[in-house]
């Protein structure tokens, strides 16, 4: 008799629902617990992300205030002058170096040519 009585509570309707809520429940706080560690975590990489742009961006302020200070002593300024502007002392000469490159290209300009217009090249026709 015990034994059937047993049967019957634990097979009860109450006792399934009881036991679906619960496995909902728990379901739900595991769910959410996951979410939650995976948000930090991407918030964590988010942090280190602005966290080194921020020390680079400190870094280029400090490079451009100290190439302010530099632009505003005289000698900054001359320097400054002759690079964009070509600007030079009555005194002297300025000099034009002619990089290799831009020789290999012409060549290879040259070599695309067709031969007749080489030749005529050649000899200045």
């Amino acid at each position: 008799m015990r034994r059937r009585a047993r049967r019957k509570q634990t097979q009860s309707p109450k006792a399934l629902i009881i036991f679906g809520v619960v496995l909902f429940i728990t379901i739900g706080l595991v769910f959410n617990a996951v979410s939650a560690f995976l948000r930090s975590r991407n918030f964590q990489k988010d942090n280190n992300e602005l966290t080194t742009t921020i020390e680079q961006k400190q870094e280029d302020i400090k490079a451009l205030e100290d190439k302010l200070d530099m632009l505003k002593s005289g000698e900054g300024l001359e320097l400054e002058a002759r690079a964009r502007l070509n600007l030079r002392r009555p005194d002297e000469k300025v000099v034009i170096i002619v990089d290799d490159k831009q020789n290999t290209k012409k060549d290879t300009v040259d070599s695309k040519k067709s031969l007749w217009t080489r030749i005529t090249n050649w000899f200045n026709l």
